[in-house]
């Protein structure tokens, strides 16, 4: 069964299929140095954004060839910053956008002037930078320091998701890098993707968090002889940013740094010699060429970098850790770092405190906690979030080691504080594993038995056998193994104290690569209703299901045959955290591969209060009796095995139709996802059914995906308004 990701359109209809095509968002990022995902560990991260794909390229940063040439700058930058930024706090992620990239090959017309193609692809990587803005501030809410380089029609991915980090996440500071940037209103006007939109970025909200701007450029480009797309110079702020010719004036062959790709390997020419070695890159001084078009390589590309430059900024050597304390207690934060003078300023909920510009702060409201740490010239580190919790009544325990967030291996000691106690339960992720029966209550806890991760212990103290109270559980991380090293991005997650959120009406691509692996997931419940969970396998493969509730204890299970996908339809009253369980059938010795995902999406349907704002999810039998809009940021999910009754007439008596019914998508996003036991049925209400009794389903614009689904007794069935719909058997 194949997957399609988030905008594809699969309508089954009797013998024929089709797909809308759209954008295709990837859910996350990959740390190019470790093989993890980027998560909400990351505090420095460096992003790469390929530019426009006119062959088709499966791989925007490998080595490739074409009609245009041999392709091999990425690859080359790729190596050359892993091997830089390996054993650092830094991170690389490379932002994949290949398919919506390739908008069609190039066709330059000297008549119009015109590359519609490319300009395609700049208008598609604005809306990847809105995605990529997004994706980092839900993944990664304590990021500190991005570096965003960018290519080509790049560069517009590159900044959109410098407006939009700047206005999600108030504490990073952000460097954008552009190399050969497209501009299409240099010479067409009206795309809106003009020079003066780029010099407008160092004027975003939050501007002052914006470390550079940079734009490293070549002057000849075959497909731009008048050098006027890719060559131009952005009004920033003097003294701080840069625009920089990088490509020769010389007329001798192999002229470094020419051509479109020739910035790409500027920069990674300066990435390789901030390592020191026997030889600086050729380009990079001269010789055969004569002087290079800069003045000094020392100052500009990597040597600009925030990376680089790290030591300019103050380094916190004692970071913030979270504090419980009670009613009436005060907690006091501190925080140490280097470097002199240092100006502190102290935030609570991202709301300045007045007057806290110490090193230490005392504090007695619950609550979020940070402190930027700043030079006079502006450059500042940020601490991390700590969190304030305040209990209201004296607790009779109090876990004393080890700390909130600390690093565990080997045998470690768990301490307990407990005055009135005759005996000490120690636990780790819910179940008992020691008592201790005098004072002073400890444990001595082998974690190698455990598997690396975020784990929880909390102890219970008793008089006797009358239980005087518990700790609130908290969280160390163990750390005995060595790294995972497979395809999976969510490893580990072998347990369900290490389980991947999953959220609603998404789908996670992960492996069960080993006989013994088990993946745990876990899912948030708010009310009362519906959990569905659809498991979609590799062929042949035997991989079961499972949902364990709130409590821990099993629910449900699916365990169907190789090769036929699971689902589960649960009803659910307690709110709280849901847990997942994906095995290869028998588990401990099980069905496996490691090179084909499988596919685990996760549904809810809201039976208490409604559904979110601007989400709803029908499920069962839905009676529509007026036209249904989806407007933008609006999304109709149907779950599977739904009827969707159309009655005649039309209560709105809007649409296309006056008369009669119509689901219109226009802007928002629908998923109707079925299965091929369970099909979405789009049919008439009437006790006789009728060709015509309902309009039908109007695709205006917006992402939509209808995969097994029915639909009957309509005028139109299905009508694609959008100018691009493209539709390809299925």
């Amino acid at each position: 069964m194949k997957i399609i990701k988030r905008i594809a359109l699969l309508v089954l209809l009797t013998a024929t299929s089709f797909r809308v095509l759209a954008l295709d968002y990837p859910p996350s990022l990959t740390n190019e140095i470790d093989g993890r995902v980027i998560d909400d560990s990351t505090r420095d991260l460096v992003v790469f954004i390929h530019g426009w794909n006119p062959f088709d390229h499966p791989d925007g940063y490998a080595v490739c060839d074409d009609v245009a040439g041999h392709h091999w700058q990425w690859a080359y930058l790729r190596n050359t910053m892993v091997s830089r930024l390996t054993g650092t706090t830094w991170k690389l992620a490379l932002y994949h956008w290949e398919e919506d990239a390739h908008t069609g090959f190039i066709d330059f017309d000297p008549f119009e002037g015109l590359v519609p193609n490319a300009i395609n692809a700049a208008n598609n990587a604005k809306a990847h930078g809105t995605h990529l803005g997004t994706l980092l501030a839900n993944t990664c809410p304590q990021l500190h320091r991005v570096h965003f380089i960018a290519h080509s029609a790049g560069a517009w991915a590159a900044r959109e998701a410098t407006r939009e980090v700047l206005s999600r996440l108030p504490n990073v500071t952000v460097q954008t890098t552009f190399l050969d940037p497209f501009i299409p209103d240099a010479l067409i006007y009206g795309t809106g993707l003009s020079t003066n939109l780029m010099s407008q970025t160092v004027a975003l909200p939050g501007a002052s968090r914006i470390y550079r701007m940079e734009n490293y450029y070549s002057a000849w480009f075959p497909l731009d002889p008048t050098g006027t797309w890719t060559s131009q110079r952005f009004s920033w702020r003097t003294n701080r940013d840069i625009n920089q010719q990088v490509d020769y004036t010389c007329a001798l062959p192999l002229n470094p740094y020419t051509g479109h790709d020739g910035p790409i390997e500027f920069y990674a020419d300066t990435v390789a010699a901030s390592q020191g070695g026997p030889s600086i890159p050729d380009g990079l001084w001269g010789g055969l060429w004569g002087d290079p078009p800069f003045d000094d390589f020392l100052k500009i590309g990597w040597y600009r970098s925030m990376a680089f430059e790290a030591p300019v900024f103050p380094r916190i050597t004692t970071d913030l850790e979270d504090l419980t304390i009670m009613v009436g207690e005060t907690a006091t934060f501190v925080v140490a770092a280097t470097g002199t003078p240092l100006n502190y300023s102290w935030y609570l909920n991202d709301s300045p405190i007045s007057g806290a510009v110490g090193t230490s702060l005392n504090a007695t409201a619950a609550g979020q906690y940070r402190v930027v740490v700043q030079y006079a010239n502006g450059y500042r580190t940020q601490s991390r979030i700590a969190t304030l919790t305040v209990n209201s009544v004296a607790s009779p325990v109090t876990l004393t080691a080890p700390s909130a967030g600390a690093v565990l291996s080997g045998t470690s000691t768990v301490t307990a504080n407990a005055p009135d106690a005759t005996s000490v339960e120690f636990w780790e992720d819910g179940v008992r594993q020691y008592t201790d029966l005098s004072a002073p209550f400890s444990w001595a806890w082998d974690t190698t038995s455990i598997s690396d991760g975020f784990h929880q212990i909390v102890a219970k103290a008793y008089s006797g056998t009358t239980l005087l109270g518990f700790t609130t559980p908290r969280s160390v991380t163990v750390a005995n193994q060595a790294p995972y090293e497979g395809s999976d991005p969510y490893e580990p997650n072998d347990r369900s104290s290490l389980a991947t959120p999953i959220s609603f009406g998404s789908t996670l691509l992960a492996y069960i690569d080993s006989p013994t692996d088990v993946d745990w997931f876990r899912v948030n419940v708010t009310a009362a209703g519906t959990l569905l969970l659809n498991l979609s396998v590799p062929d042949g493969k035997d991989y079961d299901v499972e949902l364990y509730g709130p409590d821990g204890l099993w629910m449900m299970g699916s365990y169907l045959s190789a090769g036929v996908d699971e689902a589960i339809l649960q009803p659910v009253t307690e709110t709280g955290t849901y847990y997942c369980r994906v095995y290869g059938c028998p588990v401990g010795a099980g069905s496996f591969s490691e090179t084909v995902p499988y596919a685990l999406t996760s549904y809810f349907t809201n039976s208490g209060s409604g559904p979110p704002p601007g989400s709803t999810v029908w499920s069962g039998t839905v009676d529509v009796t007026g036209d249904v809009t989806i407007a933008v940021g609006e999304t109709l999910t149907i779950l599977p095995g739904t009827d969707v009754r159309f009655h005649t007439g039309d209560a709105n008596a809007s649409g296309t139709d006056l008369n009669r019914t119509e689901i219109i998508l226009n802007g928002g996003t629908l998923n109707a996802t079925g299965t091929a036991g369970a099909p979405v049925v789009f049919t008439s209400a009437g006790p006789t059914k009728s060709p015509g009794d309902w309009f039908g389903i109007r695709v205006v614009a917006g992402d939509v995906t209808l995969n097994h689904c029915v639909v009957e007794y309509a005028v139109q069935g299905i009508r694609f308004e959008c100018a691009d719909t493209r539709l390809s058997n299925y």
